[in-house]
């Protein structure tokens, strides 16, 4: 029997999914008490909750997409922490496509005009990727609004309710979107340029030092 002394908390913010099966399965088999760990995971409602609670010591580690790392170092985030961001990107774990989903009535790119789309956050990559493909299809920046609401549910309530005529989802949030709840709805194609989800922490505390030597 593992007897536990004095174990590491850790809390890590995330978006849920396959990615985080691990992490649930880990923590209930006692795999992480066996290294002296506890760890807890939290469902993030969207990147901004996330990246805030991350640079100001809501949590320790952060799943989520790069850029959203990036942004927030460089000052240019969907929010202002009220502490520096101080983090680093340690490890990666998935390359995704983020299918952009719309509601039956929207037949073409052409259909989104005057229409609101539901995304994360606006200032992150993902977003500006999305504009980039709404641009090559004809459509500039005042031909639309970008909605921020929050994570893949959020957006997906967004498009069933009516509120936002199209949703920019993960992969999975799209196949599950192709099957259910809108009848015949339009898939708009994949973005072309996919993103890649990281492993994020704060540097300089003494927990995470062996995070941030892996």
């Amino acid at each position: 029997m593992t007897v536990q002394h004095d174990l590491i908390e850790i809390s890590i913010c995330a978006f849920t999914g396959p990615e985080t099966s691990p992490i649930q399965r880990g923590q209930e088999a006692g795999y992480f008490a066996d290294q002296g760990l506890s760890v807890r995971c939290e469902a993030t409602p969207g990147s901004v909750h996330q990246m805030v609670g991350l640079i100001d010591g809501q949590s320790d580690m952060a799943m989520s997409a790069v850029d959203n790392v990036i942004a927030y170092v460089e000052g240019q985030g969907a929010a202002t922490p009220k502490n520096r961001a101080d983090l680093i990107v340690f490890m990666g774990s998935a390359t995704d496509p983020r299918p952009l989903i719309a509601r039956p009535e929207i037949t073409s790119f052409a259909d989104l005009k005057g229409t609101r789309i539901a995304v994360d956050a606006v200032a992150t990559g993902v977003s500006f990727m999305l504009r980039q493909l709404l641009e090559d299809h004809g459509l500039g920046m005042g031909d639309y609004e970008l909605v921020p609401v929050g994570g893949i549910k959020a957006r997906w309530d967004a498009v069933c309710s009516g509120d936002c005529a199209a949703g920019l989802l993960g992969k999975a949030g799209g196949a599950r979107a192709s099957v259910t709840a809108i009848p015949d709805s339009f898939p708009i194609p994949t973005l072309g340029t996919p993103t890649r989800a990281a492993s994020t922490s704060r540097t300089g505390r003494g927990r995470r030092a062996m995070a941030n030597r892996s």
